[in-house]
């Protein structure tokens, strides 16, 4: 994570940048018991799957995963996918629940 408190002193949100190749899926599916997070497509064409559900994201679109549903994102594009993310409150991966047996469908 690029926004954290030892890097950027950020004790109340966390963060970064994450790029996706073509075909590229965030796994496991997971879910953030505590933490909402907000992605931005910096650039690129996916989907995002939330509890089942899925919808078409772009360049310039920004989604919100509430806490506790369980997500995914995949690159639906034929270039790299440039995605920003936030949580608040602050969070790391150590502490998501995983699904690693759901799949984007």
């Amino acid at each position: 994570m690029v926004i954290a408190e030892n890097t950027l002193g950020a004790r109340e949100m966390s963060g970064g940048i994450i790029w996706l190749k073509p075909g590229g899926v965030t796994k496991p599916c997971h879910a953030h018991l505590k933490e909402e997070e907000i992605i931005y497509v910096v650039d690129g064409e996916g989907e995002v799957w939330v509890d089942g559900e899925t919808a078409p994201v772009k360049t310039g679109d920004f989604v919100l995963f509430p806490k506790g549903l369980r997500h995914m994102l995949r690159n639906s594009g034929d270039a790299i996918m440039e995605v920003l993310f936030i949580f608040s409150p602050a969070t790391d991966p150590s502490k998501y629940n995983l699904y690693p047996e759901v799949d984007f469908s």
